[in-house]
């Protein structure tokens, strides 16, 4: 994400969209009675009573979206905008959807822009400068290829090896399989730089480097399963914070794991709505941990945040550490002083 220009006076925050993580930060700010602009296409407006034989063509114009409602589902690489068209050349008032993907500009205006929605976009502009992580979790019998995002693990391929029964191996079927896996891998590394972690149970992941050859650099972890389940595993262990020590996921993580140790001793944290309210109103809470699926439901909960000087950190649901603040109310805090 890049932020191209930005005018608070009038509400307008123009963005230049880079990638699919980019999405997920946008779907978090932009919300119901917000214009957002962007190219859409409508089909050509056909003047006088002559009748229309043809298909319309269809024409690319600038307009803006009066927001109604947001579609996003991670992974899809679209995040889409519904609502009627307030600015456009033609067809004001009618309803349409503007398609948000990566490698486009689009204006969001607001009637006034929260700090804490501000913080969303800077923190998306700066996550987008960083590297991102591809996972390799093989064994001898199959290989999942995965991608860290900014809100969760996505699986990308799983290759099987071919492998029958007990076989040597330096048979011919290793080869061939570890030249799947590194041509997964090259056609990720396309589009931008990624780093690699190559982890799994046994010696395969140490015959798989050798086979790379140096042609990437490579963090190696043993763990005890294969599949999703081991790439958590050495998450879990912190093998991202050694290739990227502040990426989103394994900041949420882990501040979800000290709010559960500070749960286990029974002081230092407020959970659910009721007892951060009640932090707020004190001016006992630190640090607000909101899903981000209540955001928009809850904003005097975070503008009071914000007021009150308490950081404010979103917490996606699509990994484990959103998971567990969801099942505890969908919100939680850190507090300054126990009351």
């Amino acid at each position: 994400m890049k932020i191209i220009r930005k005018n608070l006076k009038e509400g307008k925050i123009r963005i230049y969209v880079d990638n699919m993580e980019d999405l997920w930060y946008l779907h978090n700010v932009i919300e119901p009675d917000d214009v957002v602009y962007g190219l859409s296409y409508r089909s050509k407006e056909v003047k006088g009573d002559r009748l229309r034989e043809k298909k319309p063509e269809k024409i690319t114009m600038w307009m803006g979206i009066g927001v109604e409602s947001l579609e996003f589902h991670p992974f899809s690489n679209l995040l889409r905008v519904h609502g009627v068209i307030v600015r456009a050349p033609q067809d004001i008032g009618l309803y349409h959807t503007l398609t948000i993907e990566p490698g486009i500009e689009v204006t969001i205006e607001k009637e006034k822009w929260e700090r804490y929605e501000l913080d969303i976009l800077h923190e998306g502009e700066k996550a987008s400068k960083k590297a991102r992580i591809i996972f390799v979790s093989i064994d001898d019998e199959e290989a999942t290829v995965a991608l860290m995002r900014s809100y969760g693990i996505e699986k990308i391929a799983r290759i099987g090896s071919g492998k029958s029964g007990k076989q040597y191996k330096k048979s011919p079927w290793m080869k061939e399989f570890f030249g799947k896996i590194e041509s997964e891998i090259r056609r990720q590394m396309s589009d931008s730089k990624k780093e690699l972690v190559i982890v799994g149970p046994g010696f395969v992941k140490d015959h798989f480097l050798s086979f790379l050859n140096g042609k990437y650099k490579a963090i190696v972890e043993s763990v005890s399963q294969e599949g999703l389940t081991g790439i958590k595993e050495a998450i879990k262990r912190g093998v991202v914070k050694r290739v990227e020590s502040d990426m989103r996921v394994v900041e949420e993580c882990q501040k979800i794991e000290k709010l559960l140790s500070l749960m286990a001793k029974g002081s230092g944290c407020a959970i659910g709505e009721t007892e951060v309210k009640k932090a707020l109103d004190l001016g006992a809470a630190e640090e607000l941990f909101i899903i981000n699926k209540l955001m928009h439901k809850k904003e005097d909960i975070i503008k009071k945040a914000d007021e009150k000087g308490c950081k404010v950190t979103i917490i996606s649901t699509e990994h484990d550490g959103g998971k567990i603040l969801k099942n505890l109310g969908g919100m939680a805090a850190m507090l300054r002083f126990n009351f």
